[in-house]
């Protein structure tokens, strides 16, 4: 991804310090102060690298876009069930069941809200959080929602 000069330094921090630049972040701090361009995938990885997890430094420079999906295991994460409070910080994947592809990712900010970048209902922008409650409702029997003329499920990373 593409990073600010302060998105560089960020990552030079030590661990402790990444964490507290991480929590700003979540709780609103303007994502495009550290990352040029983020697409949904970039900005929940970057949250993930300063709260601390196993992306590393390198990875945050090197890795790009959807290829976070694996990186950030969106597929071995829990689906979420559509009432529960997700904890803070958990990068979340959103799962197409028509063409079984992730489409969008964001970062949960405590409760059922979170933020995301270029997702429209799903976060447009990071300074705007999202309830996921409200946007998506109450899911089926099976665990789907019913989102923007299709059938999607929630992941919860374990990343």
């Amino acid at each position: 991804m593409k990073l600010t000069k302060l998105g560089e330094k960020a990552v030079k921090l030590s661990v402790q310090d990444r964490k507290l630049v991480g929590a700003k972040v979540v709780k609103g701090e303007d994502i495009t102060k550290y990352t040029q361009g983020a697409v949904c995938y970039d900005a929940a990885a970057f949250v993930r690298f300063l709260l601390g997890n196993t992306i590393t430094a390198d990875d945050v420079v090197k890795v790009n876009g959807q290829s976070w999906e694996s990186k950030l295991a969106l597929k071995s994460g829990s689906a979420w069930n559509g009432t529960a409070g997700i904890p803070t910080g958990y990068a979340l994947g959103f799962f197409r069941k028509p063409d079984k592809k992730f489409f969008h990712a964001a970062v949960s900010v405590g409760g059922t809200t979170i933020r995301a970048v270029n997702g429209g209902k799903l976060g447009a922008g990071w300074s705007s959080p999202v309830d996921l409650k409200k946007v998506l409702g109450a899911p089926d029997s099976e665990g789907w929602f019913a989102y923007d003329g299709t059938q999607i499920k929630v992941f919860m990373s374990k990343v």
